[in-house]
C-alpha cells in the first residue's frame, strides 16, 4: 500500500512542527514514511527571490512548478520500486500551490499547459490533502513570520485563501482550522489521517436541496472555484466484499481516469486507489459489467471562513449543496425551505 498525502497551509499554519509530528506517529505504527521537502522554500533558501515585475513571478513559478513536479515523481517511483511495506508519502506542500502564488487561474493555466500537465490528473493523484490554515486568524500575538516569506498578516490571510481554492479539485481536501491551543491543531491532523488510513469517513457531511432560482453564483469564476464534471462507473464484482469504481472527471478539456477498490471487513475498509490512462479506462467499461453510470457536475467553492462547499447537479434531480456540519453557508446560496 502506498498512500499520498499533502499538507499544505499559508505562512504560519504549523505545517513543519505538523509534519514532524505526524510523521513521529505513523513511524510508531510500522509504516515506512517519505517526506517530500517543499521546492519553494529550496529555491528561495539558494537566493531566488519570487518577487518582483510578473514576468519574473512567471519564471520563478515555473521553476518551482517542474521542479516540484519532477521530485515527485522521482520520489513515487523510487518508492514503487523499492518500498517492501506500507509506506506513506507526505508532501510538503505540492504542485498545485504554485497558483496560490499567482495573479489568477491564467496564469496558472499557462505554466500548465508549456509544461504539459493537467490540473485534474495532479489533483486525483493525491490520496488525501489537509490545508493548515494560518495562524494569522487568530491576531497578530499568535502569528509568526517564519523567515522565508515575510508575508505581514494580512498578506498571510490572502495567500491561505489562494492556497484552499487551488487544491479544491482534490476529491479529499479538509480544511483544518487555528486554534489557540496548538496542540490541538496537531492531534486533529494526526487523527484525521489515521482515520484516513483506516478507512473511516473524513468528516460528517450534509445535503440540502438548492433553491436555485433563489441563489445567486454569477460571482463565481475560474479565479475562486472549480468546476468539474464526473461521471463514476460501478464495476460487477462475484467478491461481496469488493467493490469497484472507475470514475472519469474532466475539466477544462482534460481528463483524468480513477480506479478504485474497497475491500470491507468486520473490523477494517481498505481502500486502494489507482490513476489509470484511456486505454485501460476503456478496457475496464468494455470488459466489465457496469452495475450503473452516475453523471454529474460539482461547482466547489469556499466563503470567507474557508468552509468547503460543493453544489452537486444531476440529470433529473434537484441541485444539492453538500458542505460539514458546522459550516456558516454563503449568503448568496439559498436553501429550499422544507
Amino acid at each position: 500500500m502506498i498512500k499520498k498525502i499533502v499538507l499544505t497551509g499559508g505562512p504560519s499554519s504549523g505545517k513543519t512542527t505538523i509534519i514532524k509530528k505526524l510523521r513521529e506517529n505513523l513511524e510508531g505504527q510500522g509504516y515506512n514514511v517519505i517526506c517530500i521537502s517543499e521546492t519553494a522554500s529550496e529555491l528561495i533558501n539558494a537566493h531566488f527571490i519570487p518577487y518582483g515585475k510578473t514576468e519574473y513571478v512567471l519564471k520563478f513559478q515555473e521553476l518551482v512548478l517542474k521542479q516540484q513536479s519532477s521530485k515527485e515523481k522521482n520520489y513515487e517511483k523510487m518508492v514503487e520500486d523499492t518500498s517492501n511495506k506500507d509506506t506513506i508519502i507526505i508532501y510538503d506542500r505540492a504542485i498545485l500551490d504554485n497558483r496560490a502564488y499567482l495573479d489568477n487561474q491564467k496564469d496558472f493555466d499557462y505554466l500548465l499547459g508549456k509544461n504539459s500537465l493537467s490540473e485534474i490528473t495532479i489533483s486525483d493523484k493525491y490520496d488525501l490533502v489537509i490545508d493548515l490554515v494560518t495562524a494569522a486568524n487568530l491576531g497578530k500575538d499568535e502569528y509568526e513570520e517564519n523567515g522565508i516569506r515575510y508575508e505581514d498578516i494580512e498578506g498571510a490571510k490572502k495567500t491561505d485563501i489562494k492556497t484552499t481554492i487551488a487544491w479544491l479539485l482534490a476529491p479529499n481536501l479538509i480544511v483544518v482550522k487555528p486554534e489557540k491551543n496548538f496542540e490541538n491543531k496537531v492531534n486533529k491532523v494526526i487523527h484525521i489521517v489515521n482515520n484516513h488510513l483506516k478507512g473511516g469517513e473524513l468528516q460528517e457531511k450534509v445535503s440540502y436541496p438548492l433553491d436555485e432560482e433563489q441563489t445567486d453564483l454569477s460571482m463565481y469564476n475560474d479565479d475562486n472555484s472549480k468546476k468539474v464534471y464526473i461521471t463514476d462507473y460501478h464495476l460487477a464484482n462475484i467478491n461481496p466484499y469488493t467493490s469497484n469504481k472507475v470514475t472519469k472527471r474532466e475539466y477544462k478539456g482534460y481528463d483524468s481516469y480513477v480506479y478504485k477498490s474497497v475491500e470491507t471487513s468486520d473490523d477494517k475498509k481498505q481502500t486502494n486507489k489507482y490513476l489509470i490512462d484511456a486505454l485501460r479506462f476503456n478496457e475496464l467499461i468494455n470488459s466489465n459489467w457496469v452495475l450503473c453510470e452516475n453523471n454529474y457536475t460539482e461547482l466547489n467553492f469556499i466563503n470567507d471562513n474557508q468552509d468547503i462547499f460543493k453544489i452537486v447537479y444531476k440529470d433529473n434531480e434537484d441541485a444539492k449543496l453538500i458542505c460539514n456540519r458546522d459550516s456558516e453557508i454563503p449568503k448568496n446560496v439559498i436553501i429550499k425551505k422544507k
